[in-house]
């Protein structure tokens, strides 16, 4: 048996009659660390509280408590001390571990996607699965991006998009924009959902040969099927003289904006008579896509 003493370095010892440990004490009135070779060597733990050892039966450090001997990493049942492989939740207070370890509070949490375990993110630090905020949602650091195609959802209380953008409107008679030239065509939008709002302006050079209902095309979304039609005033100049109240609707399904005159209490559609060729217009408004 191989004793170790801090002050004068290794010695051995003979096993002195029956008993190892009266051996220790013949030799050494102060705690030691022995170098044991098996668990059956080991002196009552009380009476080396704070002595160190090595065990040679399942390769680990151990000291003594002054209750019993203690390994330093556990490879048993022994859950007064961590456990690597079981992620510190063996503990019996977590949250002190946390603190001394100075971890937050994902250090005792398994992985996983639901319950009481930890989402994880995908190697696009994307999550795969709904995640569900008690709080506020902060983008303070940017903005929120939605895809550039839309992922739909049938949920009235989900936001599934948001877009803004440019777009170029143009003018036609009856659906045909033949020799039509512009020194201006101008169009914005943003889109919440399924609502789109507009900003058009539109100055004609020639208004062309074609004939037939004046309309706006170009629109950045088809107006959807299921929507009310949308009214939208507008502004005019170089308009026919009988043009004295300019607006434009959104017809369900339709692919552009309808020009429309209210005078006398009756609504008229506007045609090509209703345009010069220097025409100047000025639409902002909303519809439903």
């Amino acid at each position: 048996m191989k004793l170790f003493r801090p002050s004068e370095g290794p010695v051995w010892l003979p096993r002195f009659g029956d008993s190892i440990l009266s051996g220790f004490k013949s030799v050494m009135s102060a705690p030691f660390r022995p170098w044991r070779a098996a668990t059956a060597d080991l002196p009552a733990a009380s009476d080396y509280e704070g002595g160190i050892v090595w065990n040679t039966d399942d390769k680990q450090i151990g000291y003594s408590d002054g209750t019993a001997w203690r390994e330093l990493v556990r490879a048993g049942a022994d859950t007064a001390y961590a456990l690597r492989a079981d992620n510190l939740s063996d503990l019996a207070s977590a949250s002190t571990a946390r603190t001394n370890l100075g971890l937050g509070t994902a250090a005792t949490q398994n992985t996983g996607t639901s319950g009481a375990t930890l989402p994880l993110l995908s190697t696009a630090n994307a999550w795969t699965t709904d995640q569900n905020f008690a709080g506020l949602v902060k983008a303070n650091g940017g903005g929120i991006a939605f895809p550039a195609t839309q992922v739909a959802s049938s949920d009235p209380n989900t936001l599934d998009d948001y877009e803004e953008g440019v777009w170029t409107p143009g003018v036609a008679f009856g659906g045909v924009s033949t020799g039509i030239t512009y020194s201006v065509q101008a169009g914005k939008y943003t889109k919440i959902g399924r609502l789109v709002f507009i900003d058009i302006s539109v100055i004609l050079t020639s208004k062309g040969s074609a004939t037939g209902s004046a309309q706006i095309t170009g629109l950045p979304f088809p107006i959807g099927s299921s929507t009310a039609f949308s009214n939208m005033p507008a502004y005019g100049t170089s308009l026919a003289s009988t043009v004295t109240n300019l607006f434009f609707f959104a017809s369900p399904g339709a692919s552009a904006l309808t020009a429309l005159n209210f005078s006398s209490g009756a609504l008229a559609a506007l045609t090509d008579a209703s345009f010069t060729n220097t025409t100047v217009v000025r639409v902002n408004g909303a519809y439903s896509a």
